[in-house]
């Protein structure tokens, strides 16, 4: 069942298939996990996402650690953070204590439900400016563990902005189709 079916619900909740490249990734995403309830990372090929590879990132859940760390990151992520990031706890990105926690508490909730995780708006603080755009974030297996599959979309570069003239983001946690 990909996205344009009409069998997904078109309404607000599905606002991410409005935007091309989110909407690839979960074309792609359905069309690999097949009858499962989530695809597993190799069934991934890099080849059908050429398009959104920049803005492409993976997280393997490190459940002994209980920590997400990138597996990998398009350009475009790493130009966003100014440096790698393979490797790296995605808490890490952020400075703010309590950001980290509900970041953490939000993408457990990605892997545990499994759910689909929208998020439209001032994304995240980055290098001193702040970044607006869409991000889809898809729950998948990763060998033996859990993971996450995401794509970060952004309207252009970082903008300097006054913190307290934005809105936050519009978060929606989705059920799986």
């Amino acid at each position: 069942m990909l996205l344009n079916s009409p069998q997904i619900p078109s309404n607000q909740a599905y606002a991410f298939a409005e935007d091309s490249r989110l909407r690839l990734l979960f074309d792609q995403w359905q069309a690999v996990r097949g009858n499962r309830q989530i695809p597993d990372r190799r069934d991934f090929d890099p080849l059908d996402m050429v398009p959104i590879l920049p803005m492409l990132w993976l997280c393997d859940y490190h459940a002994k650690e209980d920590v997400f760390r990138f597996r990998l990151a398009g350009d475009r992520v790493r130009e966003m953070h100014g440096r790698p990031v393979n490797g790296v706890p995605i808490t890490d990105l952020v400075d703010d204590e309590a950001h980290k926690r509900t970041l953490h508490a939000i993408l457990m909730r990605v892997i545990d439900g499994p759910l689909i995780l929208f998020t439209d708006g001032y994304l995240y603080h980055c290098q001193n400016r702040y970044v607006r755009g869409r991000r889809l974030i898809l729950p998948m297996t990763s060998g033996d563990g859990m993971g996450l599959i995401g794509v970060t979309s952004v309207d252009d570069s970082p903008a300097e902005i006054d913190p307290h003239l934005m809105n936050a983001p519009i978060i929606r946690e989705l059920p799986l189709p």
